[in-house]
């Protein structure tokens, strides 16, 4: 069920890349393979899930960063870099399937905000992915966030 949380300002490391919907399933696998291999050497565990951060929409495209929270910034190394995700007030819904139904979720949570009198910012987005790798794609769960006007 969609509903509104202030979200936290978070520390992620990740990999920032400029992509579109049909190219991001690449891009996110190396994003986070690098993000895991660089964490894995520096000793420091991710201190949450999955993350995608979406931002700077165009006709042509999105810029993404995609990588894993962690407790307190770090460096990062070659294309592995820190990157804060900003907190504040957002919509959010969890999506239930496949990665490629997405775009209902997205649709469901903009109309219930709308009725709701809630202003989305779709300038950005992230999204959380709690499931394993491994997950069958009708088992995945998907957390979607969009921040809201204030």
């Amino acid at each position: 069920m969609p509903h509104i949380v202030h979200a936290a300002p978070r520390h992620l490391v990740a990999v920032e890349f400029h992509t579109d919907i049909a190219h991001i399933g690449e891009h996110l696998g190396r994003a986070y393979t690098a993000v895991a291999e660089y964490l894995e050497r520096s000793g420091r565990p991710p201190s949450g899930a999955a993350i995608a951060y979406f931002r700077n929409f165009t006709e042509g495209g999105f810029d993404c960063a995609a990588g894993f929270e962690v407790d307190a910034p770090l460096d990062g190394e070659g294309d592995v870099v820190p990157v804060d995700l900003p907190g504040g007030g957002a919509a959010t819904d969890t999506h239930h399937g496949p990665y490629d139904t997405l775009e209902h979720t997205y649709e469901a949570l903009a109309t219930w905000a709308a009725h709701e009198g809630h202003e989305l910012d779709l300038t950005t987005a992230w999204e959380e992915y709690p499931c394993p790798p491994d997950t069958p794609a009708e088992e995945l769960r998907t957390v979607v966030y969009v921040p809201v006007r204030e």
